[in-house]
């Protein structure tokens, strides 16, 4: 089998149906063959308040989006299917709450998109097939809302279903987000999750490249909202970013890199791929990569970490919290702002 690469989109860059042309364009220039899609922007959210107040009303205006989307692109029949199984699991829970309930009127975000993309991917004259997670091979405990995939069991599954589809000629596209248990039940895996699926899907496919499209040029120095000279980071190590999905820095889901940590992959974080952020097993320079406050604290990463904390500490004049060999946290007092872009400007001293 020819080399594999995924691609995943996300949320942010998936407003309307002119979107998903986009991004199959894109898929295709960077010879995906497997696509991960997160939901529309926005839609897992409604799901969410609408389920939160039980509210049919909420929930019908979030359907009517999913429909329009895919009359669009010429897929209402099979969209319509997962959407009156949405509709279904929503009455339940509005009579009778319960997280797997739930989780199965999170899921239909996903499950419209990956509908979408592949009639996104048909329209420019590819074969592509749609799998919701649990379909795709992603298996996880029970813990719905927040379940975790069971990784050795993903690796294999995805690896039986997705691999015979690919050698016959198709493009595989996946709704992240999603899983099931092992008895079948649907499960989601928490916000941010669908950077997991892709990362799981190309452990088990041996993938060469993984692009996680966000919308974002780069993984930035610090938030450009609080720290306007924040820089765009050209390369950072795997396990710099497993550091920093795992604090919390970014917006990666906490388990984003584990499953590649010991793979050959290539990951590219970005909007507008190939270029982005590579990912890699080496730890580049700089020393430090990231600074960002995080529930009190102002966290900072970067394999330079132990010998540079007490030094950054003295310099901003704030206590040492906390020193892994990856990352360390200073406390963080109330003057919040000013002193993020201090403890950037500090940070960029040492690259």
């Amino acid at each position: 089998m020819r080399t594999v690469n995924v691609v995943k989109a996300g949320g942010s860059v998936l407003r309307s149906s002119d979107d998903y042309l986009k991004l199959a364009e894109v898929a295709l220039r960077l010879g995906a063959r497997v696509v991960v899609v997160s939901a529309m922007k926005g839609v897992t959210d409604a799901l969410l308040e609408a389920a939160r107040l039980r509210d049919v009303k909420r929930f019908g205006e979030v359907a009517a989006r999913l429909r329009e989307a895919a009359s669009d692109l010429g897929a209402r029949g099979e969209a319509e299917e997962w959407i009156r199984r949405g509709e279904r699991a929503f009455r339940s829970y509005a009579a009778s709450p319960a997280p797997q309930l739930l989780d199965e009127v999170l899921a239909l975000g996903e499950r419209v998109s990956m509908v979408l993309m592949r009639r996104a991917l048909e329209a420019l004259g590819t074969r592509a097939v749609a799998l919701d997670g649990g379909e795709a091979g992603i298996v996880t405990d029970d813990a719905f809302t927040g379940a975790r995939p069971i990784i050795s069991e993903c690796v294999d599954r995805l690896r039986a279903r997705i691999r015979p589809l690919l050698e016959r000629g198709y493009i595989v596209v996946v709704a992240g987000f999603t899983g099931a248990t092992r008895d079948g039940r649907t499960t989601t895996m928490g916000r941010g999750s669908s950077d997991l699926t892709a990362a799981l899907v190309a452990r088990a496919l041996e993938a060469e490249r993984l692009y996680l499209v966000t919308n974002s040029p780069y993984i930035m120095s610090a938030d450009p909202s609080l720290v306007p000279t924040a820089r765009p980071l050209s390369e950072v190590g795997i396990l710099e970013a497993d550091a920093m999905a795992r604090l919390g820095v970014k917006k990666f889901h906490p388990l984003t890199f584990k499953p590649l940590l010991d793979a050959k992959c290539v990951i590219v974080v970005g909007s507008s791929p190939p270029r982005g952020t590579l990912v890699k097993p080496e730890l580049p320079p700089p020393d430090l990569k990231v600074v960002t406050p995080i529930r009190g604290y102002l966290a900072f990463v970067g394999h330079g970490s132990r010998k540079l904390a007490p030094v950054i500490a003295e310099e901003l004049s704030l206590p040492l919290a906390e020193v892994g060999r990856l990352y360390f946290k200073l406390k963080l007092p109330r003057r919040e702002a000013e002193l993020v872009e201090k403890a950037h400007e500090v940070m960029l001293k040492y690259w």
